[in-house]
């Protein structure tokens, strides 16, 4: 079976790549090497026992320098990860206090609101004797809602600006 494959390759008139663990096959199918390393293809002139050989001497060569300046180099991106977080970091801080001081602001605010409006759907704020109330208590809504929209906004802001600078640090 394994000659029939090869024989049909062989007759075979167009071009093709055969990538195969079976050294007979490779060996009887092809008339032409090429050798793929370092980011390049080249042809290769040798069979697959100068192949063998030549990787074997390839990869103890690229091993030991290799494997150093892997280390090397790890060890420095490592570190340049780390400086880049920490600068995100420190560009993260004031953004983040000031998202964090309107997110308190807004929670207390719309608590405040709640209660309003719970007390805005009950029969007792529309009784003769809450007029006073009734008035204030819908001033005062019409007052939060127009603060919560604003700090909605500038959280947004505040977010957006975050997003930006830390995008930039990355760059």
């Amino acid at each position: 079976m394994r000659e029939s494959l090869a024989q049909a390759l062989t007759d075979f008139e167009g071009a093709l790549v055969v990538v195969a663990h079976d050294r007979h096959l490779l060996s009887a199918a092809t008339d032409q090497w090429l050798l793929v390393a370092d980011g390049r293809v080249a042809p290769f002139d040798g069979d697959l026992d100068d192949y063998k050989e030549w990787a074997r001497e390839y990869h103890a060569r690229g091993s030991r320098s290799d494997a150093r300046e892997r280390t090397a180099d790890r060890k420095a991106g490592r570190r340049e990860e780390a400086q880049a977080r920490q600068r995100a970091a420190e560009v993260r801080k004031p953004f983040e206090k000031k998202i964090r001081a309107i997110e308190v602001e807004l929670e207390a605010l719309q608590k405040e609101s709640a209660e309003a409006q719970a007390w805005l759907a009950s029969g007792e704020a529309y009784e003769e004797t809450s007029l006073e109330r009734l008035k204030a208590t819908m001033q005062r809504q019409g007052e939060l809602t127009a603060r919560v929209a604003a700090l909605e906004e500038d959280w947004l802001w505040q977010q957006a600006s975050l997003d930006a600078e830390v995008n930039r640090t990355r760059e």
